[in-house]
């Protein structure tokens, strides 16, 4: 048995499951329409999404000018991002057939970054806090 077991964490930025409601707005490469969904989860680094089947997005594509719009507490907190490029698309069953598209945020001010990930704590701590209770 090994003394010590070390846990390879791949993730720069730990990721949580999005609170109900939260949304995020961007428009993608090539496009003046701005598209609007639902977020899965969330992080530091970039955030993953539900995207409709028709949309024509590919892994490398860039996105700009996103709005990511979490509920908390009694209102909404808004983070705007300047550019982020789509890391990963995968097929999801259980999402009613849309495909979960993940990006990676490549611009973002350091201090948009800080709040988010202050953000990130605050749902870890009360995710614990009611699991404690």
């Amino acid at each position: 048995m090994p003394r010590v077991i070390y846990r390879i964490q791949g993730r720069q930025y730990f990721r949580i499951e999005a609170p109900l409601g939260t949304e995020i707005t961007f428009l993608a490469e090539a496009s003046t329409e701005r598209r609007k969904v639902k977020v899965k989860n969330d992080s530091a680094g970039g955030v993953a999404f539900f995207m409709e089947n028709v949309w024509k997005l590919n892994v490398g594509d860039g996105v700009t000018d996103i709005h990511l719009n979490v509920p908390e507490d009694e209102g909404v907190i808004r983070f705007q991002i300047p550019k982020a490029a789509i890391r990963r698309i995968e097929s999801e069953s259980s999402s009613g057939g849309n495909d979960l598209c993940a990006i990676e945020f490549i611009e973002i001010p350091g201090q948009t970054r800080n709040d988010i990930f202050s953000h990130v704590l605050r749902q870890q701590r009360g995710g614990i806090q009611r699991i404690g209770t």
